[in-house]
């Protein structure tokens, strides 16, 4: 109950300040990074009112956000009652995520690499991710114990809760047919396709589908500024390269790709166990997007607790998370130029924490299947 109680006063913690900031106001500019919040923002633009995701509104998130969204926005009046549901929410899946990762992993363990992460507490107040990663993370832990069917739909639940999880599609499907044959993967592969078409569904018929926004996502050609390729589009725009934004989305294309086939489908088939592959899945999409948010790095921290990672690569990782944050919320506090020197070094310390992870995972032992 330790680990829970601390995953749920720090995601406490992480969304206090933004229904703080919104309770009195915009609030000074060096505060950005503590009051920004997805969830407002998906509010204001369309959700006051009780207006129905996808149907009246368009909606930037997957189904399972979107539904939840619906649901708070009718049981509340303003934004700051959206936030409070939503808070009591998140905190009460990273209380429950916690107290099962100490039981299966240890107190220490859970409080390093979840309960007490810098990551939950910079960014699980903003946004949905914690949901996704809890569910992946439950799923893992299904398959692991040989219950094939019910991991299939908790993985579909988590894919429609945040898109990433979409990305263990064809490693799933190649380790079912593998494992089992075609008639015995049959079922797991059927459950994953009707669970994600059934509750993408309803968010596919509206006037407002969400595949406006995927659709934006996989064309919209420009980076992130904090991210490694909005840093190498400075540098390329700097030396008068052309065409940045479309060099950069073919990097990223060609190196996910590349990853995948090379790296995620031959470790992650030989492995018995699926935390590797998918932990590896998800590594090569953070390591290849352009619009790396800083709470995607809560998508890695469940892999720090299933599979044995030395706790540099968590350092490395946190260490650059926070790095970035202070730069965004210094920055405009004592002067813009400050930016750069603290982001800069943060979004390499993050990446080379991402790509210690994908290293050891890589080249670690294995119990092949």
């Amino acid at each position: 109950m330790i680990a829970a109680g601390a995953a749920a006063v720090t995601v406490a913690v992480s969304v206090a300040p933004r229904i703080a900031f919104d309770a009195l106001g915009a609030g000074p500019d060096w505060a950005r990074e503590l009051r920004w919040s997805d969830l407002a923002t998906a509010y204001g633009r369309g959700l006051a009112g009780h207006h129905l995701p996808y149907w009246e509104v368009l909606f930037d998130y997957p189904p399972i956000a979107g539904y939840v969204a619906a649901v708070l926005s009718l049981l509340t009046t303003d934004v700051l009652g959206f936030l409070v549901g939503w808070a009591i929410l998140v905190a009460g899946i990273a209380a429950v995520t916690a107290y099962a990762f100490a039981r299966a992993y240890g107190l220490w363990r859970t409080l390093i690499f979840w309960s007490l992460s810098p990551q939950l507490l910079l960014s699980s107040g903003a946004n949905v991710d914690v949901l996704a990663a809890a569910l992946l993370a439950l799923g893992i832990s299904l398959e692991r114990r040989g219950q094939i069917v019910r991991s299939a739909a908790v993985v579909g639940t988590a894919a429609a809760t945040k898109f990433y999880p979409i990305v263990l599609a064809p490693l799933s499907v190649l380790r079912a047919l593998r494992a089992r044959g075609a008639r015995g993967a049959a079922a797991s592969i059927g459950v994953l396709v009707a669970v994600i078409a059934v509750l993408f569904g309803p968010a596919l018929l509206g006037p407002y589908p969400v595949s406006i926004v995927v659709a934006y996502y996989l064309t919209s050609a420009f980076p992130f500024p904090d991210s490694v390729f909005g840093l190498a589009s400075l540098v390329l725009t700097h030396l008068g390269v052309r065409e940045v934004d479309t060099i950069t989305y073919g990097l990223s294309l060609v190196g996910l790709v590349l990853t995948y086939l090379i790296i995620v489908l031959p470790r992650g088939l030989r492995a018995h166990d699926p935390a590797v592959g998918a932990a590896l899945a998800v590594l090569a999409l953070l390591l290849w997007t352009r619009r790396y948010s800083p709470a995607y790095s809560l998508w890695a921290l469940p892999f720090f607790l299933q599979l044995p990672l030395p706790p540099a690569a968590f350092v490395v990782l946190g260490l650059g998370d926070v790095l970035v944050f202070l730069g965004w919320m210094l920055g405009p506090l004592a002067d813009p130029a400050v930016i750069p020197f603290l982001v800069v070094p943060g979004v390499v310390a993050r990446h080379a924490g991402l790509v210690a992870a994908t290293w050891l995972i890589a080249t670690m032992p294995l119990e092949e299947r």
